[in-house]
């Protein structure tokens, strides 16, 4: 199976985006009470376990069926929800109340342990897709890192969550100009190059010095 495009990343960031708001959205106007204190953006404890598991497991299994390799797919995606949803558990007690179920904090105060799962496991997953060199591996890291941060700026300075789901999709969509296994650097490209051109300046030089030594010359 070929690698993922770039284009393909932005329209995937699109989607992806567009149904994160509107699931949110969706979750919201339910009217569930999801925790006692909302945040700021208007967003509960529960609301955004949800989303986060949800986004970030949904980007995994894109990731799993665009992947070259076949061997142990179904595994790691069991495994990668297993976890995530045993941390999300960890986070937030459900609570039944005869009117529906609310999420109260009981292990871990915040969304950092579930956060750090999903883009753990997303690592994990390109690296052992795509980018399987140390060097490939730290880019993807860094761009990882990267785009979350600028998914969390563009929350707390527009309050929109189709704005933070977009900016991190897209900046992800980014991974696949990491340089694939086996291809070549514009160094090693331009080193070839030259090879390839010295080689045939000697094949015609060789061929040249036979004629000479010949006299085989073609007639003028």
């Amino acid at each position: 199976m070929n690698r993922p495009g770039f284009a393909e990343g932005v329209v995937l960031a699109l989607l992806g985006a567009l149904s994160t708001s509107v699931l949110a959205q969706a979750l919201m106007m339910s009217r569930p009470p999801y925790a006692s204190a909302w945040s700021a953006s208007g967003l509960s404890l529960g609301l955004w376990l949800v989303l986060i598991l949800l986004l970030g497991w949904g980007y995994g299994l894109y990731l799993l069926a665009r992947s070259p390799i076949p061997v142990g797919r179904l595994w790691l995606a069991l495994l990668w929800g297993l976890v995530s949803l045993c941390c999300a558990l960890f986070s937030a007690r459900f609570i039944g109340d005869g009117f529906g179920i609310w999420f109260r904090a009981w292990l871990f105060s915040g969304l950092g342990p579930l956060l750090a799962v999903q883009l753990g496991f997303i690592w994990l997953i390109r690296v052992w897709c795509f980018h399987p060199r140390p060097l490939a591996a730290l880019l993807d890291a860094a761009l990882l890192i990267g785009g979350t941060l600028a998914a969390l700026w563009a929350l707390t300075q527009s309050g929109s969550l189709l704005l933070a789901s977009w900016t991190w999709l897209l900046t992800q969509a980014l991974f696949v100009l990491i340089p694939p296994p086996g291809s070549a650097t514009p160094t090693e490209s331009a080193a070839t190059d030259n090879h390839m051109r010295f080689a045939a300046a000697e094949r015609a030089a060789e061929r040249a010095l036979r004629r000479l030594a010949t006299g085989d010359f073609p007639l003028l």
